[in-house]
């Protein structure tokens, strides 16, 4: 359940820890204001059997309201705010951490930059490009991929379940493939989602890699 966000406020103002951590990570001056909302996304108890990470469907990555390039600006980090406590089985968002590297090479294929949506000709650039680069990746097969392809590639082994307590704010690389997950615990599950973006974009042909 996705309630609208009424009140925001600035990371530098209200969690200044969090702010200086985004800083580090992006580097001092290069990121556009961060800050937060109370648009919260509500994980009620679920009806739906428990299944663990290596399991679960439904991986994607966020951005459909933009095209996706390699150095675009739009998304630096993913912020995932805790509102409650949320312990194993408590409808915690998943993780695919070794997802990241697959969607840097599939956006390194494609410069003209991948949409998210549908064009108005029915076409899914981005779902038709996951596709070829896991079939090429797996030798013609394309596998059992869920919602992304891309998540055939990915290892049992490395998806996780975010837990953590009220309070505690995650910081992602927005490539990271992500699922929600059932909730068996009776205590709903608030967290809000949000992204950092940069000044500028990403600059990899640099003197100093």
């Amino acid at each position: 359940t996705h309630l609208p966000a009424l009140t925001r406020w600035r990371m530098r103002d209200a969690a200044p820890r969090a702010a200086a951590a985004v800083e580090e990570l992006l580097g001092a001056g290069r990121c556009a204001e961060p800050y937060f909302s109370d648009g919260f996304v509500v994980n009620v108890c679920s009806h739906l059997p428990w299944q663990p990470p290596s399991q679960a469907s439904g991986y994607h990555k966020d951005g459909d309201w933009y095209t996706q390039f390699l150095d675009g600006p739009e998304q630096a980090l993913l912020m995932i705010f805790m509102w409650t406590d949320t312990g194993p089985r408590g409808g915690g968002t998943y993780l695919a951490s070794d997802s990241v590297r697959h969607n840097a090479r599939l956006f390194a294929q494609h410069p003209e930059g991948l949409p998210c949506v549908p064009r108005d000709d029915g076409q899914n650039p981005m779902s038709d490009a996951s596709s070829a680069y896991a079939r090429a990746q797996r030798g013609g097969k394309l596998g059992d991929g869920g919602d992304d392809p891309l998540i055939g590639l990915c290892r049992p082994a490395r998806r996780s379940e975010l837990v953590g307590k009220a309070g505690d704010i995650a910081l992602v690389n927005p490539w990271m493939l992500h699922c929600a997950s059932g909730n068996t615990s009776g205590v709903p599950r608030f967290i809000t989602n949000t992204t950092v973006a940069l000044k500028r974009p990403m600059e990899f042909n640099r003197d100093d890699p």
